[in-house]
């Protein structure tokens, strides 16, 4: 039986839900780019060899996110990519952005694993630098400061794309080039792009 699936263990006690392969397909998570928040240490669950969860716990590290309520209680596997890409310092990990992907392990299980910069390099994709994590600030000023902008970024939410400030000028410009905005509202969305 895969114990995820289970409604009980779907959300923590403050309601936010883990982030587990169930949640990671229902909510459409995978193979985007998330933001950590904090890396904190919390009570988690034990399971045995079968996945069956047992009634004791113990201490592991968790993840929250900027983008996503959901909390992420790291595994071996992903503590070794995180520690390899970020430092040993968690307090450090904090504004680094990394992308969710759903593995197969020799077993046989299935997991949400956060992939190494070095493989997404190999893979010929460019991980954002920390930097980005500035941009979602002046991506939030811009969309207060600019309808254009505001639906740009709603129509690139809406097709499951990364919203990043080249993404976000890129549709402004098509939005123009079909006549969906005008010439004012096109230069109020550039300007309040940094443009």
């Amino acid at each position: 039986m895969d114990v995820t699936t289970l409604d009980v263990y779907k959300t923590t006690g403050s309601g936010k839900k883990y982030l587990n392969v169930t949640t990671a397909k229902e909510d459409k998570l995978l193979g985007k780019w998330y933001t950590i928040r904090e890396a904190y240490v919390d009570e988690a669950s034990k399971f045995d060899k079968e996945g069956n969860r047992l009634d004791e716990t113990e201490d592991k590290l968790h993840l929250s996110f900027e983008e996503i309520d959901h909390i992420f209680t790291i595994n071996k596997t992903n503590f070794d990519v995180l520690v390899k890409d970020f430092g040993t310092e968690s307090d450090d990990w904090a504004g680094e952005l990394v992308k969710l992907r759903l593995h197969t392990y020799p077993r046989g299980t299935k997991g949400v694993i956060i992939p190494s910069r070095q493989d997404l390099e190999d893979e010929g994709e460019t991980p954002p630098a920390k930097a980005v994590a500035t941009d979602k600030e002046q991506i939030k000023q811009a969309m207060k400061d600019s309808n254009a902008v505001r639906n740009a970024v709603d129509r690139l939410k809406d097709m499951g794309l990364d919203v990043t400030l080249k993404d976000i000028k890129k549709e402004v410009e098509t939005m123009m080039a079909e006549n969906e905005v005008t010439k004012k509202q096109y230069i109020e969305a550039l300007e309040a792009l940094g443009e």
